[in-house]
């Protein structure tokens, strides 16, 4: 071994100065990749921080999208840790049986729904001002931006998709991420206690995947804004943009249970991990499954990574139509 070194840089120190300077390059770029798998098992090996007493005790924290998937999961994540928590969504009967099942669980807690049509938010001016209205009196700690539909569903083609659809998607899954946040700032930087936002995006807003145009352009939307009001507002409010990739929720459900979609978390194993990043990481996939698939594509040619996406999305699409016929 020590004699191999030494043949090393007896070559090297004989070598011309193109040939140096591309050797330095290529060390550079495997030291870096080295030091970043380190710091990657260093934080996994951490314990998440006592939010309470980072945020503040009896503090709420804001989720919406909360009556499906991710969202809802976030509550009981939330409620673990001893939050209140506000559900902003779209449908209160949906939900009531959701918040009777989170008192049963955790009967120390409040909770309150707020009732939101994001695809209308665009309608009336004070939209996101009656929001903030009905929490101004409570002293939220934590906003989670998680709301996100795709219409997409089983059309392989962005020609196909109705006109309604391709607004709708980028109405819900980009407005209330930028306007609750503007919304609600203020009321965050005021408090007395550090705060915290937690913005969802996907690996579709990292990595471009075909048949998910909108959904993915959307996501590309959500990171980026995330990303840069970090770097606005980190002295007091911990910002936390994540990008999971296919993790098990309503959404998923059926081109998982096919086999079209692998490699996937629950709802619960995103959450829990998630959350345990808070005011230790600005930016990651949110599981180290997910942070681990994220980064083996990184290091994959291009070219292999969009046929493989291109491959395994029609899947997805043949799946979901199939799914959709059944039930017909």
């Amino acid at each position: 071994m020590i004699e191999s070194i030494q043949v090393f840089l007896s070559e090297f120190q004989n070598s011309n100065l193109l040939i140096k300077f591309f050797v330095i390059l290529g060390l550079y770029h495997i030291l870096t990749y080295l030091i970043s798998i380190i710091d990657f098992f260093v934080r996994l090996a951490q314990p998440g921080l006592d939010l309470q007493a980072r945020f503040g005790q009896n503090s709420w924290a804001i989720v919406t999208g909360a009556s499906d998937g991710i969202g809802k999961q976030f509550c009981y994540s939330l409620s673990k840790r001893g939050f209140n928590v506000v559900l902003i969504v779209r449908n209160q009967e949906k939900t009531l049986p959701i918040v009777d099942d989170l008192k049963k669980k955790f009967p120390s807690l409040s909770y309150k729904i707020v009732v939101a049509d994001f695809s209308n938010s665009l309608k009336d001016d004070s939209f996101f001002n009656n929001i903030v209205e009905k929490v101004k009196n409570l002293d939220v700690s934590i906003l989670i931006n998680n709301v996100g539909i795709d219409l997409a569903a089983g059309e392989k083609y962005y020609h196909k998709l109705p006109v309604k659809n391709v607004i709708e998607n980028i109405v819900v899954n980009t407005v209330p991420q930028a306007l609750i946040t503007r919304a609600l700032i203020t009321q965050l930087l005021n408090r007395s206690q550090r705060s915290a936002i937690i913005d969802i995006s996907s690996y579709a807003g990292v990595k471009t995947i075909p048949m998910t145009e909108i959904y993915s352009a959307t996501k590309a939307f959500n990171l980026h804004l995330s990303r840069s009001l970090n770097q606005e507002y980190r002295k007091k409010i911990d910002f936390l943009t994540l990008t999971p990739l296919v993790t098990q929720t309503q959404m998923t459900n059926k081109q998982i249970k096919q086999g079209a979609l692998n490699g996937y978390i629950s709802a619960e194993q995103f959450t829990e991990s998630s959350l345990n990043l808070v005011g230790r990481i600005q930016y990651n996939n949110g599981n180290y499954i997910h942070q681990i698939q994220s980064a083996l594509s990184s290091i994959i040619p291009e070219y292999l990574v969009d046929l493989l996406s291109f491959k395994q999305m029609i899947k997805v699409k043949d799946s979901y139509n199939v799914e959709q016929n059944k039930n017909k």
